[in-house]
């Protein structure tokens, strides 16, 4: 058990994280990976008079991958699992207070750049906390802020699994200016600045500013059914231990091809760096070929071609250039000739384009994804899509979970901050569709996160959208299939919540309805005979109202 008083044993447990990282070799893995990345893929090689050529396929193949991955526009559709008039209000409020949070931290293009890091490195990391000072335009002060956080700088306290909410801790570092440390620490009221000094910590980052770098640790651990921090550096304490108020690790962890007994993810360009180093290699050697039979080395024979005075041959090579040859043989190339470069092997060109096709196809890239393919009807460009989406359909709704789980962190942190506060709802009209913003004032600290039990679904912002769910709604009521009970209960248990709010709302009215018209009726006139209406005695209106398949409506 650590004491997360001590900075020393907080440091022990920030060596032991990067042991394991070390073990297995994975600051090497991201060197190696973020160079091959950019195009710096000769790093370390000793040859000055070999042309080193790039054909970077690897970046092309990733930002493909990284596009097909993330969702152009996300948004935030969270739904309790009770549904009633309390908790929809409070879910609509939070569910307008996550999306304009989405919007202001730029989750959009942080999802994104996770997935390239995922991709990358191995591993992508959003760590959401709370701005305290951050202006918002009213008296209550601070609102959610979000960082990209590196794999090589997250640390669990178990480094064998990715459950994140399961660990004892978690360790964030940074590499900041020691001079922005000290005046942290003096804010809290620490005494000891002066132990507050540079570090080299070389699989932090190694670029020292003036006054050099420090590593600032900022420890999460929970005590007492919340989230406590503290935050250190390698002798002291630099914020004392304090309660978050938080019931979840505000951490969210993205890893690309999960591994057993792991944190770490594979990252997806691993596997291909060989592959890009073969590529290279190649056209390398067939650039050399290329020279040597373009520009041939010239032979020349001392004994029939002597110095100058300058100790050069009096054969200059030159286009145009008189040499004299007296005394020589008749042949001219008994004492001048080049000396040819091998034949290029036609096969070369085939084999480098058949690795480069091969490494994008295992990449989950192809022809159709780089638009090399034009279809020629609608059934080949569904064909196309499919065979494009299907390959990283795993790591997509991976990502869906990964922002599904910042989300919860953000309700979290709003539950546990906000406090009393104006905040905006949107209200559409019935009639004109027209999408307005109410301001209502709201207690945030009313808002029991833990019993609300939030259910959260990722998706395109126009999916989740009222002017999407009130279409769907009037649609509903306009089409006739409300006058079918059976099928209309049918509909609405085939159709996903997500894409129908008041899905819940519709099913409670149509077992009220079924239950209803199954109920006996009272005759009043004995000579009536019971009649063999559908549910025990509806009206007419439903018994000859037209089905959906007279309608039109495509059978369920």
């Amino acid at each position: 058990m650590i004491n997360y008083n001590d900075p020393v044993e907080i440091w022990k447990a920030y060596e032991r994280g990067k042991e394991y990282k070390d073990s297995i070799d994975l600051f090497e893995t991201v060197e190696q990976n973020e160079r091959f990345y950019v195009g710096d893929q000769w790093h370390g090689l000793n040859a000055p008079n070999i042309t080193k050529p790039v054909l970077n396929h690897i970046k092309r193949s990733t930002s493909i991958v990284v596009a097909k991955v993330c969702a152009d526009d996300i948004a935030a559709n969270i739904v309790p699992f009770v549904q009633n008039e309390e908790t929809e209000k409070k879910v609509k409020i939070i569910r307008g207070e996550v999306n304009k949070i989405i919007e202001l931290c730029d989750l959009k293009s942080m999802g994104k750049l996770c997935v390239r890091n995922a991709a990358v490195d191995g591993d992508g990391c959003v760590y959401t906390y709370w701005d305290a000072e951050a202006e918002t335009g009213q008296d209550s002060k601070g609102m959610v802020a979000a960082e990209i956080i590196e794999n090589t700088k997250v640390f669990f306290a178990n480094p064998y699994t990715t459950a994140v909410q399961g660990q004892r801790y978690i360790i964030i570092s940074r590499r900041l200016p020691v001079g922005d440390v000290r005046e942290r620490a003096e804010a809290n009221k620490v005494k000891q600045l002066e132990e507050i000094v540079s570090d080299t910590e070389m699989n932090q980052g190694a670029i020292q500013l003036d006054d050099g770098l420090c590593t600032l640790l900022t420890v999460l651990f929970k005590k007492d059914g919340s989230v406590h921090a503290v935050e250190a550096t390698e002798k002291v304490i630099v914020r004392e231990e304090w309660d978050t108020e938080l019931k979840r690790y505000p951490v969210a962890w993205l890893p690309w091809e999960p591994q057993r007994e792991s944190m770490h993810g594979r990252a997806m360009i691993t596997d291909m760096i060989p592959n890009q180093i073969a590529i290279n290699k190649a056209y390398a050697g067939l650039i050399r070929v290329i020279e040597r039979m373009g520009f041939p080395i010239m032979i020349l024979n001392g004994q029939f071609v002597p110095k100058n005075e300058k100790g050069e041959r009096k054969w200059n090579g030159q286009p145009g250039s008189i040499m004299d040859v007296t005394g020589a043989p008749g042949d001219v190339r008994q004492y001048a000739t080049y000396l040819e470069g091998a034949p290029i092997n036609p096969s070369i060109s085939g084999i480098i384009d058949n690795i480069a096709t091969q490494t994008r196809e295992t990449m989950g890239t192809n022809d159709a994804s780089s638009g090399n393919v034009r279809p020629e009807n609608t059934s080949a460009i569904i064909a196309l899509q499919n065979t494009d989406t299907v390959p990283l359909e795993l790591n997509r709704q991976t990502y869906n979970g990964f922002m599904e789980d910042i989300v919860r962190n953000i309700v979290d942190m709003i539950a546990a901050n906000y406090g009393k506060r104006q905040t905006t709802m949107q209200v559409t009209d019935p009639t004109t569709k027209k999408v307005n913003e109410q301001v209502t004032e709201f207690d945030f600290d009313d808002l029991d996160y833990a019993n609300l039990r939030i259910s959260v679904d990722i998706g395109a912002a126009s999916m989740w959208s009222e002017i999407t769910q009130m279409d769907a709604i009037n649609a509903i009521f306009t089409s006739g299939i409300m006058q079918d009970l059976n099928k209309f209960k049918l509909y609405l248990e085939v159709i996903p919540d997500k894409y129908l709010n008041a899905k819940a709302k519709l099913l409670a009215w149509v077992e009220e309805q079924m239950a209803a018209y199954q109920q006996p009726q009272q005759l009043t006139d004995p000579n009536q005979q019971q009649t063999n209406e559908p549910y025990g005695g509806m009206p007419m209106e439903y018994n000859n109202a037209p089905t959906i398949a007279q309608e039109g409506y495509p059978n369920v």
